[in-house]
């Protein structure tokens, strides 16, 4: 017979359930933080935690929950302010205990997933060839063994090189006694060295028509530098431009030069490099794409420069394609000035140097870093050019030689086996109310007039997208035809190289006698990035961007819009930044701007230029440059405000959704949360002063913070205090 309870029975047993639950509750918190949130280094308060939290109604405490509150709170410290110091308050832990990837000198979520995906391809392209498999992904494999077979490439040297007509012909090789001086014509020198893509001193490149995205055209520019230009103006003893100098010292030494003959020669060509870095234009320059639009004929650049026979250099590159230029092919000039200028340069040169870079620029582009001595050598100029301690594991080299030689069949592969197109689906609904909140923000915008403005509408409405991967030309049969002339061999990277570079050159030649595809990939799905295209109107997103910390289907929605949302809507801006503005909706280079909205739109870009240079970055002991950030940093605050503007309207009218345990933060703090941690960001001292000084994004931490000190909305998440550090008076705004 079962007997009823005495009340007093029943008082006491619920009284004991109820302490059980509460110890239940106790445990798991404790566990959770220790075993989630790895504070070793710390003390967490668990129970300051467990009083703020909400009612247990209203905290999610399933699996995928507690995983996304651990991905946050790994990185934060909360005792910081966060309207003192939102960086610290975001990322406080992650600058205590982030390492950097072996050979790296900077980390943050960028370089942390890329370093995932990176070994996702190791497997790929590491495994043996498989007979009857798809002759690309045997040929990525044949080159990535190759590239690993240290002992063959030992074996083998630099002794192909050596036996090249362009090696014999060095001076620095040769000896203190050239005799060809007497025989040196510069023309021949550029025409020759055109051939095989070497430009030390006059360059060309292909890319969009700036007036006509539908056409490949032929620019003329000032050549690429080694390093940034900053590096080449600084007094001559400077310590980096001291190891660049003994970089191409022992480069020259260790192919045969005698040893000074080669300090002579490398001082010398170091010395040309900094006359040339003289006249050529600084990066601030290259921002106004109408002043570097110079359209010319091929015959006029030849008379034009007449000290100089660039034409024939340039005919001599397309006949490698069996391609023939005529008189009135057009050719764009970046910058006239330098041109102007190099004569000058030329003419106050010996014609040993001017052989002489030549010789190094051919050389290091054949054996840079080809032999164990060869990779030390350049080490040990990158330990201090970025601050390299040691050097990245060989199979990071070869990984990077396999991936950018098949880059779409690696991308097929890595799309084949990591890649959800629930994903895709979930991009497609996200981008769409990014446009949807930016077109707000054009309305909003009464300093634009309404001429100016209707054409913006017509932009963004002519905005492409790419999301994920090719929609065409991804088939197996599609990338077996496009790499159908590349056979790779196991045992010799020097050949490989060498068909590689031919294969590449051909096809970019060829390329320019044809329309643009715009439906055509540049970019690999594993790359963890995103980008806008101004001469093709259209934002690119990877595969591998739609990955944690930037995207799943398993954050709630505030940290998927404080994450890759504002991720889209940076480069939805970047169609409307100083650079992307320049274009129409058809890609085309035209002012559709009417004169006074442009003024105004210049004026609000001051107040972002002004702001982000006067801050300093500490690390690099330099402040940073307002005018060659500008572009991202207007893309960031505007991508921050539209991302939130996105967010909010998605959540009405739908049930409040339940906050991440142990982080008693509001969904829009978490929104806030998720934008910041995108910008924890740690490098070496070396590696800071290279981004301050070149590097068109600003430091991470002055991403984020520049960005939230310019949103009321962070402001009123947070309830930071007008006039504390997080919520100054002054705001800028663009968009």
């Amino acid at each position: 017979v079962n007997e009823k309870p005495s009340s007093s029975s029943g008082r006491k047993y619920l009284i004991f359930l109820t302490f059980l639950f509460f110890c239940a509750t106790a445990v798991f918190l404790s566990l959770f933080l220790v075993y989630f949130f790895k504070y070793e280094d710390r003390e967490m308060e668990v129970n300051k935690a467990v009083d703020s939290l909400k009612p247990e109604s209203e905290i999610c405490n399933t699996i995928d929950c507690v995983k996304s509150a651990s991905l946050v709170a790994e990185s934060m410290n909360p005792e910081a302010d966060p309207c003192t110091d939102f960086a610290e308050f975001a990322c406080g832990n992650f600058y205590k205990t982030a390492t950097f990837n072996e050979g790296e000198t900077r980390t943050h979520p960028f370089t942390i997933l890329q370093e995932k995906n990176n070994k996702i391809i190791k497997d790929i392209v590491s495994a043996d060839p498989i007979p009857g498999d798809w002759a690309y992904i045997n040929n990525v494999k044949h080159l990535y063994k190759s590239c690993m077979d240290e002992e063959k490439i030992e074996e083998i040297g630099v002794e192909p090189y050596l036996k090249t007509s362009y090696a014999q012909e060095w001076p620095t090789l040769i000896g203190q006694i050239w005799t060809g001086e007497s025989q040196f014509v510069l023309n021949d020198v550029i025409t020759r060295y055109f051939g095989v893509f070497i430009e030390p001193i006059v360059s060309f490149s292909f890319g969009l028509d700036p007036m006509n995205s539908s056409r490949y055209a032929i620019s003329l520019d000032n050549p690429g530098m080694s390093m940034s230009r900053t590096y080449f103006i600084r007094p001559r003893n400077d310590s980096v431009l001291m190891a660049y100098e003994r970089y191409l010292r022992d480069t020259a030494i260790y192919l045969g030069a005698k040893p000074d003959v080669a300090a002579k020669d490398a001082a010398d060509v170091l010395d040309l490099e900094i006359k040339l870095s003289k006249i050529t234009p600084p990066a601030e320059e290259r921002r106004d794409f109408f002043k570097m639009y110079n359209p010319t004929t091929l015959a006029a650049l030849g008379t034009n420069y007449s000290y100089i026979d660039i034409p024939q250099g340039l005919r001599a590159s397309f006949a490698i394609a069996n391609l023939t230029l005529d008189d009135d092919q057009e050719i764009i000039v970046s910058f006239p000035s330098y041109y102007s200028q190099l004569e000058g340069v030329i003419n106050s040169t010996d014609k040993r140097t001017l052989q002489n870079i030549f010789g190094f620029k051919y050389a290091l582009s054949k054996v840079g870093g080809l032999t164990e001595k060869l990779r030390q050598i350049s080490f040990d100029f990158l330990m201090v050019y970025t601050g390299k301690t040691e050097r990245a594991p060989r199979w990071k080299t070869c990984l990077s030689q396999a991936t950018s030689a098949f880059t779409l069949g690696v991308s097929k592969e890595f799309v084949r086996r990591h890649f959800s197109e629930s994903s895709k689906a979930y991009m497609n609904v996200m981008i769409d109310n990014l446009m949807a909140a930016f077109k707000e923000l054009l309305e909003e915008a009464t300093w634009m007039g309404n001429e100016t403005k209707a054409k913006a509408y017509q932009k963004l409405a002519a905005i492409g997208r790419k999301i994920g991967y090719p929609d065409y030309g991804f088939s197996d049969e599609e990338i077996e035809e496009e790499y159908k002339s590349l056979i790779m061999t196991p045992d010799n990277l020097y050949k490989n190289k060498d068909t590689l570079f031919w294969n590449r050159m051909i096809k970019l030649l060829k390329r320019t006698t044809k329309p643009v595809d715009k439906t055509e990939w540049t970019r690999a799905t594993f790359e963890v990035n995103a980008f806008y295209s101004g001469a093709k109107n259209e934002i690119v997103f990877p595969a591998s961007i739609m990955l944690p910390p930037f995207l799943s289907e398993k954050f709630p929605d505030s940290m998927n819009y404080g994450a890759i949302g504002v991720v889209i809507g940076h480069e939805i801006t970047h169609g409307f930044d100083d650079k992307g503005s320049q274009y129409d909706k058809d890609g085309k280079l035209r002012m559709w701007w009417q004169p006074e909205d442009r003024a105004r739109f210049r004026e609000k870009c001051k107040c972002i230029i002004d702001q982000y240079g006067n801050f300093t970055d500490e690390l690099a002991g330099m402040k940073l440059n307002g005018i060659n950030t500008q572009g991202e940093n207007v893309a960031d605050n505007g991508g921050l405000k539209e991302s939130y503007r996105a967010y909010k309207k998605m959540s009405m009218g739908k049930e409040d959704a339940k906050l991440l345990p142990g982080l008693n933060l509001t969904h829009d703090q978490l929104f806030f949360l998720a934008f910041a941690q995108l910008w924890c960001h740690k490098s070496t001292k070396a590696r800071a002063i290279v981004g301050v000084s070149s590097d068109t994004h600003s430091p991470g931490n002055f991403r984020l913070m520049g960005c939230l000190q310019n949103s009321p909305d962070f402001a009123k998440a947070y309830k930071c205090p007008v006039g504390s550090p997080m919520n100054p008076e002054q705001k800028c705004s663009v968009w």
